[in-house]
Parts: C-alpha cells; sequence; structure tokens
C-alpha cells in the first residue's frame, strides 16, 4: 500500500494541480463477481462475490482520489488499487489502467489515470501481483522474479487476468460508472496484460495498449534488459521454442482474434528495442489491424510522449458508446 499511496502522492507534484485535500470516510462494500462465459479455464473466476474497503486519500483538480483493497481471486492476497474518481454524478466511463514491469512504472499509469478523470473517466490503477505490498506468484519474489520460471509466468500471467477482471466487476458495479462504457489501458507490460485481459473479457467496450506486443518470449532471449533471464533459461535447459511451447495458451497473439471489430488503438514507439515493431505487429494483425499511433522513439524515450498519450488515451474512452461486436472466431475455425 505504501508503494501505492506514494505514487499517487507523487503525482500531485508531477501534474502541479492544487494542494492536495483529505477526505473523511471509509466504505465498505461486497460486489457480486459476474463470471463471464467461453473464457478459457486458467483466466475464469472461481469465487461468486468478494468484499472491498475503499479509503479516501485527497482530492484535486474535480478528482477525488481513494486506496481500494478486495481480495484476489483464487490466491491468498488482496489486491491494491487506486481509484480516480471525477467530481459529479456520471453516469462516466471507467477504465481499468495497468502499470508496467518496472517498480517506477506505476507513476506512469497512475499519470494517465488522472488525465482520465480529468476528462472525466472513473479510473482504476490495479497493482500486480509482486508489486508494492502484494505477495508475488511463488511466494518467493517480487516483480521481475515472475520471469525466471516459465510455470511461474503462467500463474502470472493468469492472475493479471484474474486481478484485471475483478477490478473491472468492482468499478463497473459503481454507481456513478457507466457499466456500458467500460475499457481498459496498460503501458508496456500493463499493455499486453491489458490486451490479454480485453481479449478474454467482452466487457471491456474499448482498449488502448501502450507499448504493447505479442510473442512475449521474445524479449526474453533478445533484450538487453533481459540477458539474465536468458541465461537463466539456459541454465535450466530451456531455449526459445521451449519457452514459447511453456506459455502456449497464455500468449496474447493467440487469444487477440478476440479483438477484432471491437475499438483498439495501439500507441507503440517506432524505435523500441525491448518490445519491438514485430512483436507489435504480430500482436496488431492478430487483432485484425486496427489503428495504430508510431512514436519516434525507444521503449524509454517514448515516455516523453506521455502527455500527449494521456489526451490521446482519453480521446479515446470519452467517444460515443461503442455498438457491441461479437468475439470474432479464431483463425482456421
Amino acid at each position: 500500500m505504501k508503494t501505492v499511496v506514494r505514487t499517487a502522492l507523487c503525482l500531485v507534484a508531477i501534474v502541479g494541480t492544487a494542494t492536495a485535500q483529505p477526505l473523511p470516510g471509509v466504505e465498505v462494500g461486497r460486489v457480486d463477481a459476474t463470471e463471464i462465459p467461453d473464457v478459457p479455464k486458467p483466466f475464469g473466476m472461481r469465487e461468486p462475490g468478494f468484499s472491498y474497503r475503499m479509503r479516501p486519500l485527497f482530492r484535486y483538480a474535480k478528482t477525488s482520489v481513494h486506496h481500494v483493497r478486495f481480495r484476489a481471486a483464487g490466491m491468498d492476497d488482496d489486491v491494491r488499487a487506486i481509484y480516480y474518481r471525477p467530481d459529479g454524478d456520471g453516469p462516466f466511463p471507467g477504465v481499468v489502467t495497468i502499470h508496467g514491469l518496472l517498480k517506477s512504472q506505476p507513476s506512469f499509469a497512475d499519470f494517465i489515470a488522472q488525465r482520465l478523470a480529468v476528462r472525466g473517466v472513473a479510473t482504476l490503477m490495479v497493482e500486480m501481483a509482486g508489486y508494492g505490498e502484494r505477495v508475488a506468484v511463488d511466494r518467493a519474489g517480487r516483480q521481475w522474479s515472475w520471469l525466471l520460471e516459465p510455470d511461474t509466468a503462467q500463474r502470472f500471467l493468469q492472475q493479471a487476468v484474474r486481478d484485471i477482471r475483478r477490478g473491472a466487476t468492482w468499478l463497473a458495479q459503481r454507481e456513478e460508472v457507466d457499466a456500458d462504457r467500460l475499457g481498459i489501458t496498460g503501458v508496456s507490460m500493463g499493455g499486453i496484460f491489458s490486451s490479454l485481459a480485453m481479449s478474454l473479457d467482452p466487457r471491456f467496450k474499448r482498449g488502448v495498449f501502450f507499448l504493447a506486443g505479442g510473442r512475449i518470449e521474445q524479449p526474453l532471449f533478445d533484450a538487453r534488459e533481459l540477458t539474465w533471464v536468458k541465461a537463466r533459461y539456459r541454465a535450466i535447459g530451456l531455449d526459445r521454442e521451449a519457452v514459447r511451447e511453456r506459455l502456449r495458451g497464455y500468449e496474447p497473439v493467440e487469444h487477440a482474434h478476440r479483438l477484432r471489430g471491437r475499438p483498439v488503438l495501439f500507441i507503440n514507439a517506432a524505435f523500441d528495442t525491448l518490445i519491438t515493431p514485430d512483436m507489435t505487429k504480430a500482436l496488431h494483425e492478430a487483432a485484425g489491424g486496427p489503428p495504430i499511433v508510431w512514436i519516434p522513439g525507444g521503449h524509454y524515450t517514448a515516455l516523453a510522449w506521455l502527455p500527449w498519450v494521456a489526451a490521446r488515451t482519453a480521446d479515446h474512452f470519452t467517444q460515443p458508446k461503442a455498438s457491441p461486436t461479437p468475439p470474432a472466431p479464431a483463425p482456421g475455425r
């Protein structure tokens, strides 16, 4: 919780808004989980409902900021999240936003969430397992440790989708949120997870994926930042093909056909060496070739465009309600 709260407090200084004002009161409640049909078993929610606790933090720029905590689906842990609620009665579009891999990247997702709230979009920034005070899926490490074993990566991807879907359930049942205008966005790792979650959950009507791509085993062997992961896999006798096979069923490209015909926007870096353009194109083509914007930069220098990305993301989610589109069948079926 300290990491999430500290990130949110830092955001006030980043955006230069008015002095934050504390808010009184704690909300405790329970929501009914919605089981989504036609979702592969590893990603389903097993529990019929869950309780939550929402504590106000502060308010600024016509937005009230709250810390939300609810039980993780299928895991002995609590999900922590920050909820950005626009002033007014609504109903507002609702968006779940997911942070990236690095410890510092929740602040980028928070920045986008804050800008969405200013534009009248209720936004929930969900913290993934192993980050902040959350336990890791392997009970041993945090953050990057999930990359070290394909089986742990499977559990992490599974848990990420479950936590995202649970966050969507909580958000959709808020009185101030229009459940028919639910969306999802994420940065880097969060963009990958967002694309996978939207593929598996038709409640998400719109999506924006920033610095995302498919073929998720590729950076484990090719990225300079992850050479130690490659060394680990070699030490346990796993090559690229073996890891790709172990991640079968969890690869976003396999499920992206469900995004075809849905309002999706890709924003990617033209010179990215972590989530490379060919990774982006693999996911983009599997999703049916929706609109895509290429930023002149790399994976990290693209973050200089974050204010523009946040504004473009808000434009996408504040558009009129999207017409329902049934998921497309998988290729070859």
